[in-house]
């Protein structure tokens, strides 16, 4: 299933390269910065960061649970639990980072 999540998997095209917690807390402070942070609290050694070296953006997944990408260019945040079902926050919400906070809390469950 962790293939599924994995965005290396997803998209093979980009060069990862792994970030540890301190690392991607150190880079990077923009929009969606808090679900790091929660995201860190609630599943803890579970994730994996990753970043990709042409962008900004902050991508993790939890082993067989979800990913998630934070891109700041255009403050979005997407979620996915597999290949095809995945969900998007971003400025047509009023609270586009808590809300993805609240759906990773309910993954935690």
């Amino acid at each position: 299933m962790s293939r599924v999540i994995d965005p290396r998997y997803l998209q093979p095209e980009i060069d990862y390269i792994l970030e540890s917690f301190e690392t991607v807390l150190e880079r990077y402070n923009n929009f969606g910065s808090e679900l790091i942070t929660e995201s860190i609290s609630m599943f803890g050694d579970n994730l994996v960061f990753l970043k990709d070296p042409t962008t900004d953006d902050v991508w993790a997944f939890c082993e067989g649970q979800f990913g998630f990408q934070i891109d700041p260019d255009i403050e979005i945040v997407i979620i996915w639990q597999d290949k095809i079902n995945f969900i998007e926050f971003g400025e047509w919400l009023e609270t586009p980072v808590k809300d993805a906070i609240n759906l990773l809390e309910s993954l935690q469950r």
